[in-house]
């Protein structure tokens, strides 16, 4: 299961990396756009401080940051989760991850189920972003599962 989980991680890495380059390449982005892709990676960010207590949180998941910066963030996050999801820690995925959500109530969840968590939502959001610039009559490079695979990963 872990191989599997890192395989989507790795999917995960590749479609938002080619969303975010495709975002670069837009005169001017939909701002909602820019929305998603701060959130997505802010959101990956925190997801990865609440299982791996080394890495820190990010002040908001809703950030204001620039779209190099999201790629920027984009790619640390990504490696550091590749790096996590390769340790000894990330081999039990039905551990139980003590944490808190942002209004500060408690939770424990198995490590896998947030794993396929964080996966999903990068999914959706990575959707909405490729709906508002189609809707802005721009072409969005196609970020499936099947296309990951196609690609050799």
């Amino acid at each position: 299961m872990n191989d599997h989980l890192r395989r989507l991680f790795a999917y995960t890495a590749w479609a938002d990396a080619l969303l975010f380059d495709a975002l670069a390449h837009v005169f001017e982005p939909p701002e909602q756009c820019l929305v998603f892709a701060r959130h997505i990676t802010a959101t990956q960010e925190e997801w990865l401080a609440r299982v791996s207590p080394a890495q820190p949180h990010p002040d908001s998941v809703w950030p204001a940051w620039s779209l190099r910066e999201v790629r920027d963030r984009s790619d640390r996050v990504h490696a550091a989760w590749g790096a996590f999801l390769a340790s000894e820690d990330a081999a039990d995925l039905t551990r139980s991850c003590a944490y808190n959500d942002l209004k500060g109530n408690p939770y424990e969840t198995a490590l896998g189920d947030i794993v396929t968590h964080v996966v999903n939502h990068s999914t959706h959001h990575r959707g909405q972003i490729a709906t508002h610039l189609r809707g802005a009559g721009y072409e969005v490079p196609w970020t499936d599962f099947i296309v990951f695979v196609r690609a050799g990963g």
